[in-house]
């Protein structure tokens, strides 16, 4: 955003550590301004920002719509408010199955960590309960060949691998699973689809 605007971008995130990486990763840039800060409790007037936006955000905080009404308050009216990256774990589509692993990693490991896995579907009722004109839609479309499937999994392994051991597999069992699931990728015969939704809401200029 930095990069493609001509205005000011002002970021804000709940964790000191994060907004001192963006920071040290922006510090070439003028235009850009960091605050440590709650997405419930925006520390901003009414009607601020031409545009108010987050990303894979709804999906962990415990009051989605007191967000959403938070951003859509500090944006001017006519202005847009955008929700992107924001994953629908129960449309989530995984061939061959494996009905022991399958439902940590659609949703069940995402619950444990107090997230809320069906978000995605949320987001129209959200943003019309916040009085926006709301737009829908679906960031991903594309489903990945067997290659990208697995160039990720092994750039994400190590992420697989403890969201199997935290909920209780042994590691002869998780070397069988990570077995067959790479052999279907070679094999080319898996498919993944994890569907990720994005809102676009604009302010009612009365």
């Amino acid at each position: 955003m930095v990069k493609k605007v001509k205005g000011k971008v002002i970021g804000i995130d709940g964790s000191n550590r994060m907004v001192d990486v963006a920071r040290k990763v922006l510090k070439e840039y003028k235009n850009v301004e960091l605050y440590v800060g709650g997405a419930q409790y925006l520390p901003f007037k009414n009607a601020t920002f031409d545009i108010t936006t987050c990303n894979l955000l709804f999906m962990w905080v415990q009051d989605p719509q007191k967000v959403i009404n938070e951003m859509a308050r500090v944006t001017k009216p006519g202005g847009k408010v955008l929700a992107s990256l924001e994953p629908d774990y129960g449309g989530k589509i995984h061939w061959p199955e494996n009905p022991k692993v399958d439902p940590l990693f659609s949703g069940e490991a995402i619950r444990k960590k107090k997230g809320d896995p069906h978000i995605g579907r949320k987001l129209r009722a959200l943003f019309t309960q916040a009085g926006l004109e709301t737009k829908i839609g679906i960031g991903n479309s594309r489903i990945w060949t067997c290659q990208e499937d697995k160039k990720y999994y092994l750039h994400a392994r190590d992420f697989y691998i403890r969201v199997l051991r935290d909920a209780g597999l042994n590691d002869e069992e998780i070397d069988k699973w990570e077995y067959e699931y790479l052999k279907s990728l070679d094999d080319g015969i898996q498919l993944n689809f994890f569907p990720q939704f994005y809102a676009i809401g604009t302010k009612p200029k009365s």
